[in-house]
């Protein structure tokens, strides 16, 4: 059996390198695809990995879509036919995300049986909250004709919210089955300042706010658990503004990394400087 890949979560707010990361290692790894979303958005952050690079794929996704034999894909997914304001209630993003995912899992699968080398050995979704949030919530929006999600507490609101959770864990049962394969997933995501618990960060106080990902609704909550590695992207201040990475928890953010020692709480916001954490003693 091949050992499945890394799951990691990196959070922060925009600017921070999350991105930044997740290039470092496409080109540390020598491969990979890309999830992008909202569509473009994130693109110019892996100019230095596809300009001028002929083993570089961009393109947006469609419904029957086959990548090009390259190094580096880069696609982009959006619910661009989602316009309520026109009348037009057509939301396929996520319906777009979860058949390229299965297209990313049959290709991976049938390396790995006939014991050819990985066709990407990474997995980025950048941003991983707008593909869950924004690509969810618009399927269940189009679905009922609504501009916007009704109340948690309303009547409509707990099938709404339960139907949310439904969806997005269908967009991670696929990423989950392609990192069991061995490909390392990478996950962005953008975040929010939520009330914390007097117990749920150490050293945290009553009312203390934490920095949780933007997703709406309970599986905002949940989210982290499928990641070995939950880090958050930072800056240092100073003139030179060196980017971070954030490995253990502090007043307001919950970092973790399962079943290693990590031996410093900031390393350099890069994949090389990651792995070496990694690849520390195993924790009892």
């Amino acid at each position: 059996m091949k050992e499945p890949g890394r799951a990691i979560l990196v959070l922060g707010p925009s600017g921070t390198g999350k991105s930044t990361f997740a290039l470092s290692a496409l080109e540390a790894l020598g491969g990979g695809v890309t999830l992008l979303a909202p569509g473009f958005d994130e693109i110019s952050s892996y100019r230095p990995l596809w300009e001028d690079n002929d083993e570089c794929q961009i393109l947006q996704v469609a419904p029957e879509i086959t990548l090009e034999p390259a190094k580096w894909h880069f696609v982009a997914v959006d619910d661009n036919d989602f316009v309520p304001s026109l009348g037009e209630w057509k939301a396929d993003g996520l319906k777009q995300t979860i058949n390229f995912l299965r297209y990313i899992l049959a290709e991976t699968r049938a390396s790995v049986e006939a014991n050819d080398p990985l066709p990407w050995p990474v997995l980025v979704t950048d941003t991983v909250t707008a593909l869950l949030d924004e690509f969810c919530v618009n399927t269940l929006l189009a679905r009922n004709k609504a501009d916007v999600p009704p109340p948690a507490m309303s009547p409509d609101g707990a099938a709404f919210y339960g139907g949310l959770k439904t969806l997005m864990r269908q967009v991670f049962r696929q990423c989950r089955a392609i990192r069991g394969y061995g490909v390392h997933w990478i996950a962005t995501g953008h975040v929010q300042e939520k009330t914390a618990s007097s117990t749920s960060l150490p050293g945290a106080a009553t009312k203390q706010t934490e920095h949780m990902p933007l997703v709406t609704g309970a599986f905002r909550e949940s989210l982290p658990a499928a990641f070995d590695v939950v880090a958050h992207t930072g800056v240092e201040r100073g003139e030179d503004g060196e980017h971070y990475l954030l490995l253990k928890p502090d007043s307001k953010r919950a970092a973790k990394v399962r079943g290693v020692r990590i031996r410093d709480a900031k390393i350099s916001n890069d994949w090389s400087a990651l792995l070496q954490q990694l690849q520390g003693n195993t924790d009892d």
